[in-house]
């Protein structure tokens, strides 16, 4: 390419000239787009909301506007944090939802039914626990051609992970349920019951694991 602006050669793939700095007219750069957006290349909660979804009671499944706008407005939001603190103990993924439908009984059993949250909050679970163990990271990390120390911080990076998506999972999904099963649920009712629940799940967690201790 021979430089308009300067008349020196250089390379035809470059944007810019060497020499004076003058554009390539026929080398355009391509364009970047100003924005990212990631939900159209990973859309990972509709993908969550869907495997939740299909768990719970048809019945629930399908909402008018009237249902979809008590939904955004329920008071129990996107995350429980009794469900996730509580997720952090062992056998969690049975405990958390007697736990939650314990506290906030008294509302689930006026439009659904205890075993109905239980149920759909277990299957959601298990559903994320089969492709967390699908996706197996730990295996991915050992087959990397990683030297010393490498591979062990990563494997504890990558559990450590995995344990915060999990309690991330436990509060999501107890939401979501909530929201469901329990659609007409009062701020001022459902905000007691939550800080009671939220004040015992620490203890009910420090229960759990010493009881896994001691069965171990």
């Amino acid at each position: 390419m021979i430089c308009k602006k300067c008349g020196r050669e250089y390379a035809d793939d470059m944007f810019n000239c060497l020499w004076c700095d003058a554009p390539n007219e026929h080398h355009v750069p391509p364009e970047v787009p100003e924005t990212v957006d990631i939900s159209e290349v990973l859309d990972v909660q509709q993908h969550v909301d869907n495997i939740i979804l299909s768990r719970i009671p048809e019945e629930h499944r399908e909402l008018d506007e009237e249902g979809e706008a008590k939904v955004a407005k329920h008071p129990a939001g996107n995350f429980m944090w009794c469900a996730a603190i509580l997720g952090a103990g062992a056998y969690a993924i049975f405990l958390v939802p007697f736990y939650v439908a314990f506290f906030h009984r008294k509302e689930i059993l006026k439009k659904s039914s205890m075993l109905k949250f239980i149920g759909a909050y277990v299957s959601s679970m298990a559903a994320f626990t089969i492709l967390m163990n699908i996706l197996d990271l730990k295996k991915l990390i050992e087959k990397l051609p990683l030297h010393g120390n490498s591979a062990s911080i990563l494997q504890a990076f990558t559990t450590l992970v995995q344990a915060l998506v999990y309690l991330l999972l436990c509060g999501y999904t107890s939401a979501f349920i909530m929201k469901r099963l329990a659609p007409d649920y009062s701020a001022e009712d459902y905000a007691k019951c939550s800080k009671a629940a939220t004040l015992f799940a620490v203890p009910a967690m420090i229960l759990s694991y010493l009881l896994e201790q001691y069965i171990k």
